[in-house]
């Protein structure tokens, strides 16, 4: 017999996981796409951040020395991409120019995220872009492969 048959129960939700759960309290699943998705990736981020500072740690036996501690925080911070905000910034302002050759009228920012879907977001953190170093050796188009 179950007890809580008869009673609506506000913290038991029924088709709700643990995962949709934890992720609604991070606010993963709320927002525009876009927000969700850079919502998931820097969740990623800081995943990866965490294990490269446990790598850290672990190789120099769990010591917690002040070298040790700032090396590991230098390592997990460097898996953040510094320019993430001045892409976005352009990436917006490329939709918002193409939309605007379309004729098209955009009174909230938020209906250009979900209007002009991004597929891709290239960042430069070393500057290879930017001062023309990156060379393509190889294309993958559908089956096809040029190298």
């Amino acid at each position: 017999m179950n007890i809580l048959q008869d009673i609506e129960s506000p913290v038991v939700v029924p088709g709700l996981t643990l995962g949709d759960a934890i992720s609604r309290f991070l606010g993963v699943n709320v927002g525009t796409p876009l927000q969700r998705k850079l919502s998931k990736l820097v969740m990623l981020l800081f995943g990866v951040a965490v294990v490269c500072a446990l790598i850290v740690l672990g190789a120099n036996r769990f010591h917690t020395s002040q070298e040790v501690i700032i090396y590991a925080v230098a390592t997990g911070l460097s898996m953040i991409p510094a320019s993430i905000v001045v892409v976005l910034t352009i990436t917006m302002a490329a939709g918002t120019k193409r939309m605007v050759q379309r004729h098209i009228i955009v009174r909230n920012l938020k209906s250009l995220e979900v209007l002009d879907a991004v597929t891709d977001i290239c960042s430069d953190k070393t500057g290879t872009l930017t001062q023309g170093k990156m060379v393509a050796r190889g294309a993958w188009i559908t089956g096809l492969c040029f190298a």
